[in-house]
């Protein structure tokens, strides 16, 4: 939310969010997509891209058109493509090891389950 309110104050556009409820991404407290607005859609990481496919199909069901993909980091490496007007800042591979073949440096560091941690 907060990379997104300080990019459209950095365009002198208006911003909004989505947010997940029972679920599924959808537009809460107020917000909308105005029909035939145009939207970027801004994202801090992707992996998958799932989120921000959400995203896009409900910008798209509200009468809205993407014009675009933001991203600050690309989980992906480059291999999820979104939008052919997509940019992202950095390009990191995720990696994921079974088990039984961590490579020694990781064997005796803790385990962190993904996701949103806060900052301390």
């Amino acid at each position: 939310i907060v990379l997104g309110t300080e990019l459209g104050r950095q365009c002198g556009v208006r911003s909004i969010f989505a947010e997940r409820e029972n679920g599924r991404m959808t537009l809460r407290r107020g917000l909308e997509i105005r029909p035939g607005e145009r939207v970027l859609v801004v994202e801090d990481v992707i992996t998958t891209g799932g989120s921000v496919r959400e995203v896009m199909e409900l910008v798209q069901q509200v009468g809205g058109t993407v014009i675009g993909v933001g991203i600050v980091v690309d989980r992906s490496n480059g291999t999820v493509v979104l939008h052919d007007r997509q940019v992202s800042l950095l390009s990191v591979p995720a990696v994921s090891y079974p088990p039984d073949q961590l490579p020694e440096e990781l064997k005796n560091r803790p385990a962190i389950k993904p996701g949103s941690r806060g900052m301390i």
